[in-house]
């Protein structure tokens, strides 16, 4: 696996990652940053093997990724 750094977000993909162990850093990932990023005017979003953090005033589109998002 990987993290991303782009201009307004960071991004952790693990598609060539051991899917067993990442399946468990992903859901221990997302809790920690759902439960801590709202508060701080970031959105997590999650994709095909990639979970993305970015600031709120940046939308999907500019944060690469689509479909689950919360913040």
């Amino acid at each position: 696996s990987f993290i991303e750094s782009k201009s307004d977000a960071l991004a952790w993909h693990y598609r060539q990652s051991d899917q067993r162990l990442a399946s468990t850093v992903r859901r221990d990932l997302l809790s920690e940053l759902r439960q801590k990023s709202g508060g701080m005017g970031l959105m997590t979003m999650e994709n095909s093997k990639v979970v993305e953090v970015c600031p709120v005033s940046v939308s999907k589109g500019q944060c690469g990724i689509s479909p689950d998002c919360s913040g």
